[in-house]
């Protein structure tokens, strides 16, 4: 753009702004000291136009209302007309106009929870210019009821031990006499014994926090639950909490596994193989304990990591090769050797042992059909081995299509509108024949055969891009099967080249792969896209 036609478009868009001048605007109104008299008639009969909180409210700050005729003239503080309204329940607090026309009661301290509020306007209530209220005006609303909020431990803990206490948070401050008659301390089989406990503040300053303590221990591997009746009470409101609320736990049980762990995606629903797989225990047992207490039978090599021996876990991850197709006995001994001889129980978190060795079965499953081009990078060096190897595992038949490319050619796998098209598909669309192919090789294993460069670029001392491709199906027989494909290009060369590109220009030096020579006479050539 030359710099003539730069300085017509800032003069142009220089003109669509006011700039420094005032903007020409029509006077709607003068404001003044004492112009209230001269105040248009308003439209519509005199009324409350918008009032707030309403309905199911939480801990709201203040009560507002509007209304559509100013109420009062402008005035100087501590001089403020009365305000018109009641509220029921009273509430210690304030009101404060806001301009002329709206109203804000704000309490000393907060409104009370658990109460049903009714704020009214009386009729007959009159505004500045005369005009009367028609129809008293009522708005309700009611602040939150009393419920647990929180709990400590938290809500569905599952290792308890027997001395545990429980911290509840209210939304409000609740007695302890009426903790003491509304709530249910529940254990045993189904949760349903009941269970005595004392109740106290532990934090004196704070009346939302109360502390459950249960008078005798809790049952061992049994279902607590803490249970607020439907007609609990806070201390400051009439509302009840409505409804009951439990909060649920579970103590600690005795030493156990609960499973194998792995990932089920599969052929046959069994563990896939090469997934991760844990043996998961219902309590923690020290490590350096685990690693002499599990045994794989047929024997696999387990690695356990760096982690510290004296750390406890329940998710012990097996972390060997255990292969496809194969089947394995895993067993956690109840008692493990100590040094100097002799042997121990094996000892969970709490001291408890395992009551006997524990015996699990851990199947793999097969491998899902997989094809693969074995090549990274983009690079075959022309000197070294120029086949490209593809690899195929459980699959029947497969197709493979590859060819020598055309310069031109490296476009057709740049971005396109219709991304359905494969790279199998546009490599077929060059013009290489696809061939089937039926893989021999047992089940579980890699076939394996070579697209051979040579072939592709007509001799061993040819140089140039090649591509290669495959299509099979994945995940047969199942209601996710589909087609799937990969490409690879390639090029073989002993040519590299390095740039640098910047505004002013680009260098570009090309080397030998094989030596890092510079190449003399070199022809570098950039192309576009048709």
């Amino acid at each position: 753009m030359s710099s003539r036609r730069i300085l017509v478009l800032l003069a142009l868009l220089t003109s669509c702004f006011q700039g420094a001048r005032a903007p020409s605007v029509q006077t709607r109104g003068v404001l003044a000291p004492g112009d209230e008299e001269r105040a248009a008639k308003l439209e519509g009969a005199f009324g409350v136009v918008f009032g707030s909180p309403q309905g199911e409210v939480t801990d709201p700050s203040e009560i507002s209302l509007v209304f559509n005729r100013p109420m009062r003239p402008l005035e100087l503080a501590a001089e403020e007309s009365h305000a018109p309204v009641t509220i029921e329940p009273p509430v210690k607090g304030a009101f404060r106009w806001v301009g002329t026309n709206a109203l804000v009661f704000a309490p000393d301290d907060h409104l009370p929870r658990a109460t049903e509020f009714k704020i009214a306007v009386p009729e007959g209530t009159r505004a500045l210019d005369g005009s009367r209220l028609d129809k008293a005006y009522e708005l309700r609303f009611a602040t939150p009821r009393p419920s647990i909020v929180r709990s400590d431990p938290a809500e569905r803990s599952n290792h308890l031990s027997p001395q545990s206490k429980f911290v509840l948070r209210w939304n409000q401050p609740v007695s302890d006499a009426e903790v003491s008659r509304a709530l249910q301390l529940l254990g045993g089989a189904n949760a349903k014994s009941s269970i005595p406990f004392t109740v106290r503040h532990p934090d004196a300053a704070n009346a939302m926090l109360t502390e459950v303590a249960p008078r005798s221990l809790l049952p061992k591997n049994s279902p607590i639950e803490i249970v607020a009746g439907a007609d609990l009470r806070g201390v400051e409101g009439p509302r009840t909490s409505g409804q009951e609320q439990t909060i649920s736990f579970k103590t600690y049980g005795p030493l156990g596994v609960d499973e194998i762990a792995c990932d089920h995606d599969a052929p046959h629903g069994k563990c896939a193989p090469g997934s991760e797989i844990s043996l998961r225990l219902n309590n923690a047992v020290k490590i350096k304990d685990l690693k002499k207490a599990v045994i794989i039978e047929p024997a696999v090599a387990l690695a356990w990591g760096s982690r510290n021996e004296d750390d406890t876990t329940s998710w012990l991850t097996l972390d060997g090769h255990f292969g496809a197709a194969r089947s394995f006995t895993v067993r956690l001994k109840a008692n493990v050797a100590v040094p100097g001889g002799g042997k121990t129980p094996l000892r969970d978190e709490y001291g408890q042992a395992l009551a006997q060795d524990w015996v699990g079965k851990l199947e793999l499953d097969d491998f899902w059909p997989k094809a693969d081009i074995g090549v990274q990078g983009v690079y075959l060096e022309a000197s070294e081995k120029r086949d490209i190897p593809v690899l195929a595992v459980n699959v029947r038949e497969m197709s493979v299509a590859s060819l020598a490319l055309r310069p031109d050619d490296i476009f057709a796998f740049g971005p396109s509108d219709d991304e359905s098209v494969t790279g199998f598909q546009k490599i077929v669309r060059l013009g290489a024949p696809p061939t089937t192919v039926h893989p021999a090789a047992p089940k579980n294993t890699a076939a394996k055969f070579w697209v051979h460069g040579d072939d592709l670029l007509g001799g061993k001392d040819r140089r140039g891009a090649i591509a290669a491709a495959v299509s099979y199906t994945e995940r047969p027989g199942t209601k996710d099967q589909h087609e799937a494909s990969m490409a690879r290009i390639v090029q073989i060369t002993d040519l590299a080249i390095s740039a640098k590109v910047s505004r002013e220009g680009t260098l570009v030096w090309v080397t030998r792969l094989s030596s890092g020579a510079p190449v003399a006479g070199a022809t570098v050539e950039v192309k576009r896209a048709p």
